[in-house]
């Protein structure tokens, strides 16, 4: 009896050590950093589509598969006709870690927040679907499209349940690229009695809060987002630009009017700036796009969200801000000229949440990181380490 004593008091003291107390952790990936599946619809016969190498072999069937239909005049959604679609392991971490595996191992080159979910777990005794958690979606979509509502509803009820699971600890929002515009223009539109109550703090870590370039050339000509081997990609350009057009995530991420007048796209006609953007639409073929960004622009300014906002960002390498078509023609590969950012997201454009400094409400500190790539940042130990210190341990800035 003593003996059963002794193991029920080891057992509930690994619990209590290794759940509550901590503050636990929800990630919300980027865009393309939620895995998911598909299935000929009726069938129940799953097999993952983002991200599978072996599916991306056969290119024209793959980019078919990952494209949308877009109905302008109801602004709908839908797969293509025959094709059911799902996100993977809401709640876990198994659709966030690695974007692609065969026969449950992660496939290497494919990890995403792999290695921060690793370092968590060994270094301050966090565990996968427990005390750290994911939020993956169907990126393709723009978070705020009504079709997501459900998604927002889950959202809202895991954190809940993570901070009860916690006993009562707060949690840690943390948030990488669209994920973290996505989840800042969630932010204000809850009560702050409920934020005061669930959320420790928002980290947002290189957020394209005033759009990014690749989503532009993206639209316009088509991107290979620098997949080239010796000047050859396998993706196809014109076919990977018929795909960005029909996700609603594309559109949300274009310049927003906080460019101004700066030039963005210049051909031997013209040039756009952001207020030109329906122009170019109509010039370079992409006609659904107007009606999409249209339904965007909650994507352009952010109100104070009313928690403690960690922001960060990367500079000195560089990135795409402008596209050049010398010809005029929009078909043609673009020819990018560049300006200071983490190689995807611009400085100004991850720099954003300073706005929110001294807001009500908002604790806030923006930390900036020398020559980080936007992918490394979220595998870079040593800004695991700082999150670690500063906010899971850390305690909130004044106002």
């Amino acid at each position: 009896m003593l003996q059963l004593v002794v193991v029920v008091c080891v057992l509930l003291a690994f619990v209590i050590n290794t759940c509550v107390g901590l503050n636990p952790i929800l990630l919300v990936p980027g865009a393309s950093g939620s895995a998911f599946e598909s299935s000929p619809t009726g069938q129940n016969d799953w097999t993952r589509l983002w991200a599978a190498i072996s599916r991306d072999l056969h290119m024209d069937t793959f980019l078919a598969d990952m494209s949308m239909v877009y109905d302008p005049v109801l602004n709908t959604f839908t797969n293509r006709t025959g094709l059911e679609v799902r996100q993977l392991d809401f709640g876990g971490t198994g659709g966030v870690d690695y974007l692609d595996k065969v026969a449950g191992k992660g496939v290497v080159g494919t990890d995403y927040l792999e290695k921060m979910i690793a370092y968590f777990e060994k270094n301050a005794g966090y565990k996968r679907g427990v005390t750290i958690r994911a939020a993956p979606y169907d990126w393709r979509m723009a978070t705020n499209h009504p079709q997501l509502v459900w998604w927002w509803v889950q959202v809202k009820a895991l954190i809940e349940d993570m901070f009860a699971d916690a006993g009562n600890s707060k949690v840690v929002v943390i948030s990488h690229c669209y994920g973290g515009t996505t989840f800042s223009y969630w932010l204000p539109l809850q009560s702050q009695e409920w934020k005061d109550k669930y959320i420790k703090a928002h980290v947002v870590i290189a957020a394209p809060f005033e759009g990014v370039g690749i989503a532009l050339e993206g639209v316009v000509s088509g991107t290979n987002d620098g997949y080239e081997f010796w000047g050859w990609s396998p993706i196809p350009l014109l076919k990977m630009r018929e795909t960005m057009r029909t996700w609603g995530s594309v559109a949300a991420m274009l310049p927003t009017h906080n460019w101004g007048n700066v030039i963005l796209v210049s051909s031997n006609t013209r040039n756009y700036t952001a207020k030109d953007l329906k122009q170019l639409f109509l010039d370079s073929g992409a006609y659904n796009e107007s009606a999409m960004y249209d339904d965007t622009r909650v994507f352009e300014d952010y109100a104070a969200p009313g928690v403690w906002v960690s922001c960060h960002g990367a500079y000195n390498t560089p990135t795409p801000v402008g596209f050049s078509y010398p010809t005029g023609d929009f078909d043609q590969q673009a020819v990018p000229w560049f300006g200071d950012g983490d190689g995807t997201v611009a400085v100004s454009s991850a720099g954003y949440c300073n706005r929110w400094k001294g807001a009500e409400k908002t604790p806030f500190t923006m930390t900036w990181w020398d020559g980080i790539g936007h992918i490394s940042l979220v595998k870079h130990e040593p800004f695991h380490e700082w999150l670690l210190t500063n906010v899971i341990n850390g305690s909130a800035p004044s106002v």
